[in-house]
């Protein structure tokens, strides 16, 4: 009941709806969460929806469920698909929760779709062999680099 006086009263505040959405989602409650999420998004000021989106899949990986948490970032990705800062989120809650494998082939996929820049490249890249270093083999990290170089020598003919 205090969590929905404090929506109603500071409407354009997410702060106040995600702490409402984290609490729903701690108590098991994910069909009232994920329709407070509709009702926050027609609140809250249309540049807030991309953060609050994420910050929201975030919470489903660590208390829902990390299948619905995927299908949200896939969502946001497709809508956002230039920020890389919410897709370098979406791969370290997959290594924190989900599966290291799911991660690689985030990271692999991005490579692979060819429409970022160079400096993008670089930091997926860079990104993608921080994960291997962290919690990969000195094979993974070998992979990464020899994708790496095969990159460049098919972006430089």
């Amino acid at each position: 009941a205090m969590y929905s006086k404090m929506c109603s009263k500071f409407k354009s505040k997410k702060k106040v709806w995600l702490a409402h959405l984290c609490y729903l989602l701690k108590h098991s409650r994910h069909d009232e969460a994920h329709s407070l999420l509709k009702r926050a998004l027609l609140s809250l000021p249309p540049y807030k929806h991309a953060e609050t989106m994420s910050r929201f899949a975030q919470l489903e990986f660590e208390y829902g469920s990390p299948e619905r948490a995927r299908t949200l970032f896939d969502g946001i990705l497709a809508k956002y698909s230039k920020r890389l800062d919410l897709f370098f989120v979406y791969v370290d809650k997959e290594v924190k929760f989900g599966s290291l494998d799911a991660a690689r082939a985030l990271l692999q996929k991005r490579i692979e779709q060819g429409n970022h820049n160079d400096k993008q490249v670089k930091s997926i890249f860079k990104k993608w062999y921080r994960v291997e270093e962290l919690h990969g083999t000195d094979e993974s990290r070998e992979r990464v680099k020899e994708t790496a170089r095969e990159f460049v020598m098919k972006s430089s003919k």
